[in-house]
């Protein structure tokens, strides 16, 4: 990789930006899950991820792609100097949002004793009904972070984005500062926080679009006709994974018990580390490559054949790491009483090794045109999580659901290979050989037990020895991360 690649230096500089913002969130949400994971007991962090995941259900399935199609339809305007066509996709888009979030929180509302008797054992139909008030904050927020981002000013998005998370666990600590925490509680402070953040937010991105010379107005025409027609084939792809995460408690919770569920959900953000990294590069990559593929498609696949490569390698020492640390981390963190879990984390490392090389190979797909593939894709990925995840829950419970995902997270990565190697000639089967070779010698070494630094010191072995990495691309990396970060 050269290292004056211009595609790879700005998607670097991107990603740096977002990294800050989604790290600050997520080690948050972390922290909240870890605080109500150790005051509240079994039951009651049951009830709340069920409440949780009933929640990110919806928020879900309202945007019906718009945030993802917004970005990639703004991004390709500005690179043809189309203020106009932009400035119609970001009112289009905040219309379309109001009016889905509007719907969306009527239906939860009015639905939540129906999903409370179906869905949980004790009694959430007020949290149901308090959470479904955020959907309209939620989409002012997540509208403004797309806008933003189409636009690649990823330094103003990383703060719109992601400040809610934070301002939600310093709430949670004032709560149990002055000995009111209860679930109850908890949900009346975030969703008064999620109006006011909305609100601030809102504002902001008034001042923001003026500089951008980007009006906005309530009129309605037709502006919204380009909008869906781009943004709907992004819908499925966007909700699978996060609809698969909150649909496996749902469904734990169904035919199991809560306290399954808090043993699959306690664990969830152990092995999530690697989609915490990754997902700004996500971010980052998919306006650049709408933005510039037919311009330089040789570059742009140049650069995601060397990022899968890094991908994958970050994986390995992420499965390493928290693989070889599981138990003491979850003592640490959540506490003992879950560290039966820790065979669910294995499971669960696997399956997020599988599914994150979607980072670099969707956003290619999407900003080359090929969106319909991970469509049907996902569509795959959810028939497989209701075939084989009603078995695999009801003999295996809470590691039943940790299978699941590998089974079905496995085989759609293996198509996309193939379809970037066949219709697109993008080849990438070498590169996944090799990282899941060392996957599995990691996988067998923790099976039985070898100790940490022989398996460290063997990886490192057979990484020089199948040529995984070479000096050339080491000192690449180290010239883009030196020269061009910031």
């Amino acid at each position: 990789m050269p290292n004056n690649n211009p595609f790879i230096a700005r998607v670097f500089n991107n990603t740096v930006y977002l990294l800050f913002g989604i790290v600050a969130s997520n080690l948050s949400l972390f922290a909240c899950n870890i605080i109500l994971a150790r005051i509240f007991s079994k039951q009651d962090y049951g009830i709340f991820m069920t409440v949780q995941c009933t929640l990110g259900v919806f928020l879900l399935i309202t945007g019906l792609g718009i945030t993802e199609g917004s970005t990639k339809l703004i991004s390709e305007y500005i690179g043809k100097n189309d203020l106009k066509s932009a400035q119609r996709a970001v009112n289009g888009s905040l219309k379309l949002l109001l009016f889905c979030s509007l719907c969306f929180s009527i239906i939860q509302f009015f639905c939540a004793r129906l999903i409370s008797d179906n869905f949980s054992s004790i009694d959430i139909t007020f949290l149901l009904k308090l959470t479904a008030l955020w959907n309209i904050p939620y989409y002012i927020i997540v509208w403004g972070a797309s806008i933003i981002e189409g636009m690649q000013k990823m330094q103003y998005s990383s703060i719109v984005r992601y400040l809610f998370e934070p301002l939600k666990l310093l709430i949670l600590l004032i709560l149990i500062l002055f000995c009111v925490l209860s679930i109850r509680n908890v949900y009346i402070a975030w969703t008064i926080l999620y109006w006011i953040l909305a609100a601030c937010i809102a504002l902001f991105l008034k001042f923001f679009l003026i500089e951008e010379n980007i009006s906005l107005y309530p009129s309605f025409d037709k502006n919204e006709l380009p909008i869906l027609k781009t943004s709907f084939p992004f819908f499925i792809p966007l909700i699978a994974p996060s609809l698969i995460n909150m649909l496996l408690p749902l469904m734990i919770g169904t035919l199991r018990s809560v306290t399954d569920v808090a043993d699959f959900t306690a664990v969830l953000p152990f092995s999530s580390l690697s989609t915490l990294l990754l997902m700004p590069l996500s971010i980052s990559l998919l306006p650049a490559i709408s933005e510039n593929f037919h311009k330089n498609r040789e570059l742009i696949e140049n650069s995601c054949k060397n990022l899968f490569k890094l991908i994958g390698l970050l994986n390995i020492c992420i499965f390493f790491f928290i693989g070889y640390g599981g138990k003491l981390l979850i003592v640490l963190f959540i506490g003992e009483k879950y560290i039966s879990s820790v065979y669910i984390l294995y499971l669960l490392l696997i399956a997020v090794y599988f599914e994150n090389y979607k980072f670099v190979v969707d956003p290619l797909l999407k900003g080359s045109g090929h969106v319909n593939t991970i469509s049907i894709l996902a569509y795959v990925r959810l028939i497989l999580l209701f075939l084989v995840g009603y078995f695999s829950l009801v003999y295996f419970g809470a590691q039943g659901a940790a299978l699941t995902l590998c089974l079905i997270n496995f085989p759609v990565l293996l198509i996309k290979i193939w379809f970037l190697g066949s219709c697109m000639k993008i080849k990438l089967w070498r590169t996944f050989l090799k990282e899941l070779s060392l996957i599995i010698f990691t996988g067998v070494c923790l099976f039985f037990n070898i100790h940490w630094v022989v398996t460290l010191l063997s990886l490192c072995a057979i990484i020089i020895l199948i040529k995984l990495v070479t000096i050339n691309e080491l000192y690449s990396w180290r010239a883009i991360i030196k020269n061009r970060a910031f």
